[in-house]
């Protein structure tokens, strides 16, 4: 489609669409959006979800035939094709997905809250906020599944809220927000009367005991792996799980040592005895992972800042 059917105005009208889905926004946007007039296919096909179908039949007609339209990939070809298509009618609810909406009543809410997560983040992170909201909002049901890349594609149409995950060099990732949850540095933990417990761990003793290891698809070095490697040593894995969780269960009951995130023992904190490792080693980082059409949405922004509030413990 050209351009020139959109007549003399077509800047201006390119404009004033960009800024009616765009609108004033928060800094997470800002960030992602340098050019506020920016419209893609993508976006608007991310816009489309079923809350807002059910509110704006109008836009969800609009947004439907744009979304048919794969041709159409660059931005001139979506910016031309929406403003081309906008009747007065679906202008006026696109403009509404800006305007303020009603802070949320967390203990009137009836929603289900779906995210994506490791196994670290949903331990140390939703575990005390999915408690935290048996007090507050009963009426929210939250679904937490493994995170990995088959969660890209979820978290940007919709069918994920959010996500909790390292920052790592992923292809489709920054085109999210991400916000800095936690830090946390990385212990080695021997169950309670194991023969090590009681001695000081230098490097020659970590390399000597028999370890269970977490692996992980991304990245696919550990940080473990990869400070060991920095010095030119490798030590000794016998089995190896998907999950801190199993490692330190299988710890427990044997006399394998485990390299964990230091928060992930509080809840064990008797059952073990935990060291730092005797090397150099990045911490554990964890970030709040979300689309940035989210960003504005009352709701969403407390279910973020709950979950915020409990990565601070």
């Amino acid at each position: 489609m050209s351009p020139h059917v959109l007549g003399p105005n077509y800047s201006s009208e390119t404009a004033r669409v960009g800024m009616l889905i765009l609108g004033d926004v928060d800094p997470d946007l800002v960030a992602l959006a340098p050019s506020r007039t920016i419209l893609s296919v993508d976006a608007l096909r991310g816009l489309a979800t079923a809350e807002r179908r059910a509110r704006s039949p109008e836009l969800a007609s609009l947004l439907d035939g744009i979304a048919l339209i794969e041709r159409e990939r660059t931005v001139e070809g979506a910016i031309d094709l929406t403003v081309a298509l906008c009747p007065k009618a679906a202008l006026g609810a696109l403009r509404s997905l800006t305007s303020p909406q009603a802070a949320p009543e967390p203990a009137q809410e009836k929603r289900l809250v779906r995210i994506a997560a490791t196994d670290y983040g949903s331990a140390v992170v939703l575990a005390p906020w999915i408690a935290r909201l048996r007090t507050e909002a009963k009426g929210i049901v939250v679904h937490v599944e493994s995170i990995g890349a088959a969660s890209i594609e979820p978290l940007a149409y919709g069918e994920l809220d959010l996500a909790l995950a390292p920052r790592i060099p992923v292809a489709g990732l920054d085109q999210f927000v991400f916000r800095h949850l936690v830090e946390d540095r990385l212990v080695c933990a021997v169950r309670s009367g194991h023969p090590s417990a009681k001695n000081r761990l230098t490097l020659e003793r970590y390399l000597a005991l028999d370890h269970v290891m977490v692996g992980i698809a991304v990245p696919a070095v550990s940080a473990v792996q990869a400070a060991l490697h920095r010095i030119g040593r490798s030590r000794r894995v016998v089995a190896r799980v998907p999950s801190f969780s199993t490692a330190l269960d299988i710890a427990a009951a044997s006399d394998l040592a485990v390299s964990v995130p230091e928060r992930m023992l509080a809840p064990r904190r008797g059952g073990f005895v935990a060291r730092p490792l005797p090397f150099a080693v990045e911490p554990i980082t964890l970030g709040l992972v979300f689309h940035p059409r989210r960003a504005r949405d009352p709701f969403h922004r407390w279910v973020r800042e709950g979950i915020e509030r409990a990565a601070k413990g």
